[in-house]
């Protein structure tokens, strides 16, 4: 509509511009250009040219037909609408006596299972032997601790972490840490656990317990035994105790 609004040039600007003639001769007001032919004339998007004598009633088809629907539209009566009948209310039936039953008294609904979390430190040495990443037999008994513990547990968490100490490169401590996290999560999967319940990462020596100053010197079994704090492996269970 836009467009065509901006098309109602002046009547002489336009006649002047393209020698634009109106078929609409006598004392009949123009409402659009016409050329010598008589036929409505269109700019290049399609659009009639409008004169400065167009009015909403002079609108017509070919030109603006949603403006001529909206005229007839306006212009027919709307139909009459016919009566609605009035309801047919029926007669009440006699209402027999009804038996009151007692009012029980409302359910207690029972609390919900209260979500329990424990965390269990393993020590590394327990489970592998020194820079391994393979279960050691002594292992299967407090693996088979936790897995206890779980019976009568739905888990919604289980979260494994290794943990090594500061001996070795930092790459080396953070793929052995993963790696021992992953073996326990092996196990606890052959034991029946939901892999998707179980979640694994390494720390390797970023969360050390040892001081520095506590362990020090070369590399030796003194200091080895030293820093066994460092070397474990945290369980975390967040779970709903079932009974």
């Amino acid at each position: 509509m836009a467009l065509k609004r901006l098309a109602c040039f002046t009547l002489s600007a336009v006649a002047v511009s393209f020698g634009i003639v109106s078929a609409h001769a006598g004392t009949e007001l123009p409402a659009y250009w016409t050329d010598s032919e008589g036929k409505v004339v269109r700019n290049g998007q399609d659009l009639c040219w409008r004169t400065n004598y167009w009015t909403p009633s002079t609108a017509i088809e070919a030109c603006d037909p949603d403006i001529v629907r909206q005229r007839i539209a306006a212009a027919t009566p709307p139909r009459p609408m016919a009566p609605v009948p009035a309801p047919v209310v029926p007669a009440p039936a006699p209402i027999a006596p009804v038996a009151v039953a007692p009012i029980a008294a409302p359910a207690v609904a029972a609390p919900a299972p209260a979500l329990r979390r424990e965390k269990i430190a393993l020590s590394a040495d327990t489970l592998f032997a020194f820079g391994r990443a393979a279960l050691r037999p002594t292992a299967i008994e407090k693996l088979d601790e936790l897995v206890g513990k779980l019976k009568g547990v739905d888990p919604e968490s289980i979260q494994v972490t290794g943990h090594t100490d500061r001996l070795g490169s930092f790459a080396y401590n953070q793929r052995l840490s993963l790696q021992r996290a992953e073996s326990i999560k092996t196990y606890l999967v052959a034991k029946g656990v939901a892999p998707s319940d179980i979640k694994v990462a390494g720390k390797g020596e970023l969360e050390s317990v040892t001081k520095r100053n506590e362990c020090s010197g070369a590399k030796s079994p003194k200091l080895i035994a030293c820093l066994q704090p460092d070397r474990r492996v945290d369980i975390e269970l967040v779970g709903t105790r079932l009974r």
